[in-house]
């Protein structure tokens, strides 16, 4: 939030005591506000599935693989979801 204008470029910030910046803050600094896009419903993701008494979540596709600390790991796009996450090709039994 911006507590005072001190030139059309210029701008002081709300900042936290524990923050230690100049408190006068160019304008190219700062995002414009926009209004929330999440204010209608959001939609539900699909059930979980039951897999030999275990609870899992499909796969809607793969998108990419990478060798990460020497692990195979996969890009997954889930059923139901926006975001990527990456898993690991083969879990481990802990």
């Amino acid at each position: 939030m911006v507590v005072r204008r001190i030139s059309p470029s210029e701008y002081v910030p709300e900042l936290a005591a524990s923050i230690q910046i100049h408190p006068v803050q160019p304008l190219s600094l700062f995002d414009p506000v926009v209004s929330d896009p999440f204010t209608g419903d959001l939609e539900n993701p699909p059930p979980l599935v039951e897999v030999d008494c275990d609870v899992e979540q499909q796969v809607s596709s793969v998108e990419n693989s990478r060798i990460y600390r020497n692990l195979l790991q996969y890009s997954i796009h889930w059923t139901g979801y926006d975001s990527v996450t990456c898993e690991p090709a083969k879990f481990e039994d802990g």
